[in-house]
């Protein structure tokens, strides 16, 4: 994209070379959408897994409940003293299962009942339990679920095992990347648009709508929840006569310094219409409008050092709020002449295009002197550098498992070198004995026949 603005520099009457620096433009929009379409799928199917986790830990807690009352009704009755062995190995299994999706820790009662605790919070205690919810709620437009106990109403503790990796995975991962895609559109949009706002294109403006409508048209105009908030300043509006090729340049100011006479849209709108050569009003839906007074007048902008035009959206390039919704301009895509690249009047030069196509290193004031393409590597390393650690982390867990597995084992596991062992053992015993009795009875016939 900023490869194509080069372009404009060496061919600035030709619109085709603008329109190409549009459509590169698109194609920088579309990926990026897609990308945040792509990774809030992936979000909002995990935490589709995490609300279904609910159920499948309600369906264990109630197993190991049901199996510790049958457990402890068949070894209270039983004079012999043995155990319900298949019912232990059920309920092991179970608490097995458990123990892979959260942290449990386990007591055995006298009875031989097994209490579960998540945390703090027991969850089976002999034949009662305390089921879980999915309590959901909506965060950027998606139905966040947190998995609660429902008697206390309190969260669930999801620091380890698969509903803890979810949970990771959606909140901090896969959120985190889409927050930092977030800032980093957000800042292409509002540092570009600053810059291109200050510009002209081949030809000015005879209509323009501003992209953000204001609810509160009399209130200062950092107080209305835009979001890129203006700052005291002012910008000039440029009004061309194509008949005479004269430009008359007015200086807006826009006052914010948190007094009474504090710019307003309604402020604003009345200087802006006050320009001789263009009218302006607002919109039911609070936009700003403005509008040439005749067919042979056109109007740009210039030295906006508010941020104003990039906060109402007006003569921007960029369009939306952050990477679900950045787009470029209807009115330079219908346009391409307009494409901003003079920085001294209407199709005077290619000063600002000079700027523009350095736009991706040139530090920003909003991110702390960084450059665009700091921001960029930043999130690629940032993203680069925690698979790596996650992945690590998840070996040097695979390795401790099986380390453990191999342990338990060792203890509680059948050896088949011992069981051949004692497996022939026994069978030179069979033998030995069975050579007894065939010797005792020749010997008891030999008797009776002597």
């Amino acid at each position: 994209f900023f490869g194509s603005i080069e372009d404009i520099l060496n061919q600035p009457e030709d619109v085709s070379v603008r329109n190409l620096a549009v459509l590169r433009a698109k194609s920088l929009t579309g990926d990026i959408q897609r990308l945040t379409s792509r990774v809030r799928t992936l979000q909002a199917d995990t935490n589709d897994r995490i609300i279904a986790t609910a159920d499948e830990i309600n369906g264990l807690l109630g197993d190991i409940a049901d199996l510790n009352v049958q457990i402890v009704q068949i070894e209270a009755g039983n004079t012999s003293g043995s155990d319900a062995v298949g019912l232990r190995d059920r309920r092991e299994a179970a608490l097995n299962q458990l123990a892979e999706i959260i942290e449990i820790r386990t007591s055995e009662q006298p009875n031989g009942s097994i209490t579960v605790f998540a945390g703090g919070d027991y969850l089976v205690f002999e034949g009662t339990l305390r089921p879980v919810k999915a309590v959901i709620d909506q965060k950027g437009g998606l139905g966040i679920g947190d998995i609660y106990i429902e008697s206390s109403n309190s969260p669930l503790d999801t620091n380890s095992g698969r509903l803890g990796g979810l949970v990771t995975a959606r909140d901090e991962i896969l959120g985190g990347f889409l927050q930092q895609l977030d800032d980093l559109s957000a800042t292409l949009i509002h540092e570009f648009n600053k810059l291109y706002t200050s510009g002209q294109g081949l030809v000015g403006h005879d209509t323009l709508t501003s992209e953000f409508g204001i609810t509160e048209p009399s209130a200062a105009l950092d107080q209305v929840g835009l979001g890129f908030s203006p700052v005291n300043g002012s910008f000039a509006v440029q009004v061309l006569n194509t008949q005479t090729g004269l430009t008359q340049t007015t200086d807006v100011f826009v006052r914010l310094n948190g007094l009474e006479d504090d710019t307003s849209l309604e402020s604003l709108t009345a200087a802006l219409d006050a320009i001789d050569g263009i009218s302006a009003s607002i919109t039911s839906a609070g936009k700003l409008v403005l509008n040439a007074d005749s067919a042979n007048v056109q109007f740009a902008f210039s030295d906006d050092t508010s941020g104003a035009l990039t906060a109402l959206g007006l003569g921007t390039f960029f369009t939306g709020s952050g990477s679900s919704d950045i787009s470029v301009s209807s009115v330079v895509s219908a346009n391409p002449a307009k494409f901003s690249a003079s920085a001294g009047g209407i199709g005077v030069d290619t000063d600002l295009a000079v700027q523009l196509a350095g736009f991706l290193d040139r530090p920003l004031e909003s991110s702390d002197g960084a450059t665009l393409a700091v921001l960029h590597d930043r999130m690629i390393a940032n993203t680069t550098q925690g698979s790596a650690v996650a992945k690590a982390v998840a070996e040097g867990f695979e390795v401790f498992q099986q380390t453990l597995e191999a342990q338990n084992l060792a203890i509680s596991g059948v050896s088949i070198d011992e069981e051949a062992v004692r497996m022939i053992q026994y069978q030179r015993a069979f033998q030995a004995s069975a050579r007894f009795i065939q010797t005792v009875n020749d010997l008891l016939n030999t008797l009776v026949n002597l």
